[in-house]
Parts: C-alpha cells; sequence; structure tokens
C-alpha cells in the first residue's frame, strides 16, 4: 500500500520529475515539457482520444496535397524562374538625311470640332460649323426719350433671348427667312438685337444681320408686348403694313413674315406657355428713328434723353408723305378708307434727308377700315391732327397747293380734281366746321385749284 506523505514534509513523490541525467561533460539536460491539450478541441486541433496524424515526409520527391490559393493549380514542385537583370540596351537605328533635301514633316492629327452653343466662342484651332450664328444682345433704348412712362412688364427679357436662340438653332421658320429674303440664301453668320424703344402694347428691335459672304442688312423687328390683348394689336398692325406696302411700297415698309416665338414657363408648364406675336420688316433707313410731334409746327425724332427737333422744310416733307400715303390706302372700288385717329406718330419711321424724296415710312398700322366716299375721305384727313405741346399739329401741308400735289401723286390729277371738288363741296355753307380743320382759306384755295386748267398746275 503505497505510504502518503503529509504536505509540508519533504521527501520522495512519485508524482515529482525524475533527476535529469548527466552527460560526459556534466551539463544538465533540459527538461522536455509535453504538451497536454487545454480546452475544447477547435477545428485543425486534434482531440486528446484521436490519433495522432503521421508526420508529411519532407524533401523533393514528397507529394504536395496542399490547395492552390489561386483559381488556377500550379505545376507542383516547379521553381521560379529568375528575374533578368541585364538587359541588352535598344539599338535605335540611324537615320541618314540628305544634305540638301528637306527636312521630313511630321504628321498633323486634325482636332475634333468642338461643339459650340449659338452666340459662344469656339476654341481656337477649330472649324466654324455652317449652322452657327452667333447672337448679341443690346438694350440701349436709343429712341427712349426721358420723360416716357414706364410700362407694365409681362415677362424678362432674358425669357425672350433664350427663347430667341432656341428658335434660330431649331427648325426655324420666322427668322432666317425673313434675314434670307435680303441677303440671299448664303449662310448667316451673326445676328445682334437691340431694344431700342418700346411703348404700352409692343417692343421695337433692330437686328443687325450679316453673311458668312460679308453682307449686311438692318431689320425691324416688333415685339408684342403679351400674347393677349397686345398680341391680338400687333397682328392687326401686320395685317395694315402688308396692305399699305401694296399700295405705297415707297411709303410703307416692307412686310419680312410675321409668326410668334414660344416663351415656355418658368416651372415648365406646358398649358402654360406663350406664343408671343411678332413681325419683321425692313429697316428703311440708317438713321432712321421713329416719329414725334415737338410743336403745333414742328416734329422731331425719338431720341434718348430728349427729342432731335426737324426743320420746317423737313416737317413739310414729311407731311407731304404723310397725305400721299393716307390717299393712296382709299380704295374707290370698295368705298372704304383708314380710320385715321387710330394712326400715331410712333407708327411711322422719319429720318433727315438732304434730297426731295419723302423721308417718312409707316412700320405700324392697327387703322382699320371704314366706309367712305372720296370726298369725306379728304375731308377727315384735312381735320385730321395729333396732340402737340402747347396746341395741336395738323397732318396736311401748310400749302395748299402742296396738299392738292400730294394728291395728284397719290391717284393723278384728273382724279383728285374731282376728289378735291367733292371735298371743298363738304365746307361750303359751314365756316365752323372749316375752321376746325386748315381754315376757310385754305379751302378756298383748294376749290381755285381744283377747277383750274391742267396747263397751270405744277406738281
Amino acid at each position: 500500500m503505497p505510504i502518503n506523505k503529509r504536505s509540508g514534509k519533504s521527501g520522495p513523490s512519485r508524482f515529482a520529475p525524475k533527476p535529469a541525467a548527466k552527460g560526459p561533460a556534466g551539463a544538465g539536460r533540459p527538461a522536455q515539457k509535453s504538451a497536454k491539450p487545454h480546452g475544447k478541441p477547435g477545428p485543425g486541433r486534434p482531440s486528446a482520444s484521436a490519433p495522432a496524424r503521421p508526420a508529411r515526409p519532407s524533401g523533393p520527391g514528397r507529394p504536395d496535397d496542399r490547395r492552390p490559393r489561386s483559381g488556377g493549380q500550379s505545376a507542383p514542385g516547379s521553381p521560379r524562374p529568375a528575374k533578368k537583370t541585364d538587359r541588352a540596351p535598344a539599338v535605335k537605328p540611324v537615320i541618314t538625311v540628305t544634305p540638301g533635301a528637306p527636312p521630313a514633316a511630321k504628321p498633323s492629327a486634325k482636332r475634333p470640332a468642338a461643339a459650340a452653343r449659338p452666340g459662344g466662342r469656339r476654341p481656337l484651332g477649330t472649324a466654324r460649323p455652317s449652322n452657327i450664328i452667333h447672337t448679341k444682345w443690346k438694350d440701349s433704348r436709343a429712341f427712349m426719350i426721358a420723360a416716357a412712362p414706364v410700362y407694365k412688364g409681362f415677362f424678362r427679357e432674358e425669357t425672350l433671348e433664350k427663347a430667341t436662340e432656341l428658335l434660330l438653332v431649331e427648325r426655324d421658320p420666322l427668322i432666317q427667312p425673313a434675314v434670307h429674303r435680303l441677303l440671299g440664301e448664303a449662310p448667316i453668320g451673326a445676328m445682334h438685337f437691340d431694344l431700342v424703344w418700346e411703348n404700352m402694347n409692343r417692343f421695337l428691335y433692330t437686328v443687325e444681320a450679316s453673311n458668312r459672304l460679308g453682307a449686311r442688312v438692318t431689320l425691324g423687328w416688333m415685339v408684342a408686348r403679351n400674347h393677349q390683348e397686345f398680341g391680338a394689336i400687333l397682328k392687326a398692325g401686320y395685317e395694315g403694313l402688308c396692305q399699305l406696302n401694296k399700295a405705297a411700297p415707297a411709303l410703307a415698309s416692307e412686310p419680312l413674315g410675321a409668326g410668334f416665338v414660344y416663351l415656355p414657363d418658368r416651372y415648365r408648364r406646358p398649358e402654360m406657355g406663350r406664343e408671343l406675336p411678332v413681325y419683321f420688316f425692313r429697316w428703311p433707313a440708317k438713321e432712321a428713328a421713329p416719329l414725334c410731334v415737338a410743336s403745333p409746327a414742328q416734329l422731331a425724332l425719338a431720341a434718348a434723353p430728349r427729342p432731335r427737333l426737324m426743320g420746317r422744310v423737313e416737317t413739310e416733307r414729311i407731311r407731304f408723305g404723310l397725305t400721299e400715303l393716307i390717299v393712296r390706302a382709299f380704295r374707290p372700288e370698295k368705298g372704304v378708307g383708314l380710320n385715321l385717329p387710330a394712326l400715331s406718330p410712333d407708327d411711322f419711321l422719319a429720318w433727315r434727308s438732304e434730297g426731295g424724296a419723302s423721308n417718312v415710312n409707316l412700320v405700324f398700322c392697327r387703322a382699320r377700315e371704314v366706309r367712305s366716299t372720296p370726298g369725306r375721305y379728304l375731308q377727315r384727313l384735312l381735320t385730321m391732327t395729333w396732340p402737340a405741346p402747347g396746341g395741336v399739329f395738323s397732318w396736311v401741308p401748310e400749302d395748299p397747293a402742296r396738299f392738292f400735289a400730294a394728291v395728284c401723286a397719290a391717284v393723278g390729277e384728273e382724279t383728285a380734281r374731282l376728289w378735291v371738288a367733292g371735298c371743298c363741296g363738304l365746307f361750303a355753307g359751314r365756316g365752323s366746321r372749316a375752321e376746325k380743320g386748315p381754315g376757310a382759306g385754305y379751302v378756298e384755295v383748294l376749290r381755285e385749284l381744283a377747277a383750274s386748267a391742267p396747263e397751270q398746275k405744277e406738281v
């Protein structure tokens, strides 16, 4: 029976490690620890009761049963080739050039054309597309006097500018055809828009257009203030202009086309978009400006900040042109003429001229046709006035002979005598009506001119 010693007393024990054997040199041999498993066995760790795994043979001939790290399976035991560190330098070819021959030019690769938006600059060295029109917008208001009232706006100027540029790059049935009528079919290069004048129902722009051949022209552009009631007024004004241009091409500007510019809604609502009526016409002269009345006997040209006064001779020349235009507008086959009070001074463009030609041109006419006889139509013309500072301005020339000459230039001398005689008969016995117009003396001179012989008449 084994002896169990008390703890605390020294003595041999069967659980104590055996003393290490001494070698020949007397050095102590280190004790070998026996690996004891602890804890629960995990993956890759054998349990205490599991048989030991046989040792894997080592050496060059041992089988390699390890899984390859990548998807592909490499050759077992294949040695990796060493990198070549000593490369031979590349030999450059020697090019011999004849002393008399010019150096070879390097091939130049063409740069792709950059897409440029309308009105923007293109990068240097790029080709200019044929369908790009450079636009420029200006707000000079060169014909607005300082005392002009401020009118309500229905859209922003930027909205009209962007809509117009969009129309130019898309299918344009309005702007480019108007320019091609004056400059030909050459591609348009640039268009400069300038807002020069406005009133309560419309805007007036000048458009300077040029084509790729260097030709230039100036157009007038009328734009309605809105697409509702003012749009209807603009359409009526264009129809009147077309009618008077056929009757008097020298006194009414040539219409170049009418249509609309689509203004989108701010929030892109399709039902809230607006079709703004516009039309183009030929600008009559470089220095032309809207007409205005300065005094009962003097006209002026609209300019900023104050109108430019015209002389007496120029005022009489404009009166002569107004009389001829109004008489030409009468259509005797239908017995209709214009409603004269509907015409205003800013419906005309005027300019200073040194020659004897009339320097006035109609660009807008909203006057409707009314039924009348030739004599009564001339009577209305004689009594037609415009308000002026300190009085009224009469349309007809101060000299009755000039009035009779204007009627003769419009319808011929024989017809003019008949019409003037019928007009003077309406004033007979009614001195008050004559006094409201040009005066009783004016009517008496006209009666004598109508009754005189054709040989005594000088136009």
